[in-house]
């Protein structure tokens, strides 16, 4: 209906979820929660809960994901802004699998069934990390039939790894950008791995399910969103230090030479930061 809803942090600190929601002039929706806002406290206590994700259902609820503390947390809202109590606990729902640190959920995607797949990081620390991916019912229970009770963890070989965008394919197969970190250096490249329906890595993509690509420009490229184009072929966009990049990789994750140069393009804008 051309209404526009943007997720972050509200309240002193940033406490809480805070979800707004405007009418296609700008102006806010005066029957979405209280003038148009909505915040939110993901526990009992007082936590540092912040917002970075969001996603509407067919059926207009909203989907929106980020962290509470260290944990990775989901929430469901009605077309009013309400909590859906029948999704997790009242509309809350709180990822921590086997005692491991999660930290924010950056992309939620709705499958055409109702499932719902959401991508973070798990085990982060400054040496430490993979993309991890999730796949709740339309419930927020984790669906067991995907992954490992409902989680993959990806590793690229380097000491961090995190996903910030998904999109699913036609066919099922689940494509997550991001960042990953070569071993012993400070360097960051672009990350992709695709995933079958069923979770495992898809072994017809890169290598063994994963695709990392360096810039020239710089040693520190960061993924920030990744599209579907025809013919199966994939566009991810972010940064490479203080210029825009772009990769545009075939079916198979190998970079596609009809695009840039050798399928990469960055764009520098002098004196203007960018990611």
């Amino acid at each position: 209906d051309g209404k526009i809803v943007a997720v972050g942090g509200a309240g002193i600190g940033y406490g809480d979820f805070g979800i707004a929601r405007y009418k296609p002039d700008g102006s806010l929706d005066e029957n979405f929660g209280s003038g148009g806002k909505v915040a939110i406290n993901l526990r009992t206590y007082e936590a540092q809960d912040r917002a970075y994700a969001v996603a509407i259902q067919a059926d207009g609820k909203i989907l929106v994901g980020g962290n509470s503390v260290a944990t990775a947390a989901l929430v469901r809202c009605n077309i009013d802004g309400s909590l859906d109590p029948t999704f997790g606990s009242g509309g809350k729902l709180l990822l921590n699998q086997n005692g491991v640190p999660e930290f924010p959920l950056y992309a939620i995607a709705v499958q055409t069934d109702g499932r719902i797949l959401v991508v973070g990081s798990v085990g982060f620390t400054l040496v430490s990390g993979d993309f991890a991916l999730y796949r709740l019912n339309a419930n927020g229970s984790l669906d067991t039939s995907f992954g490992a009770g409902g989680a993959v963890y990806t590793d690229f070989d380097g000491e961090y790894d995190i996903p910030v965008a998904v999109a699913i394919q036609s066919d099922g197969r689940i494509v997550a950008a991001g960042q990953a970190r070569r071993n012993s250096s400070n360097n960051t490249d672009f990350a992709i791995a695709r995933n079958n329906a069923n979770g495992s890595l898809d072994g017809t993509f890169g290598t063994g399910g994963r695709v990392t690509t360096g810039f020239s420009y710089s040693n520190l490229a960061y993924a920030g969103s990744v599209r579907l184009l025809s013919g199966g072929r994939i566009l991810v966009g972010g940064s490479s230090s203080h210029a825009f990049a772009l990769g545009r990789y075939n079916s198979d994750g190998s970079l596609e030479p009809s695009f840039g140069t050798g399928g990469q393009a960055e764009f520098y804008v002098p004196g203007v930061g960018t990611q």
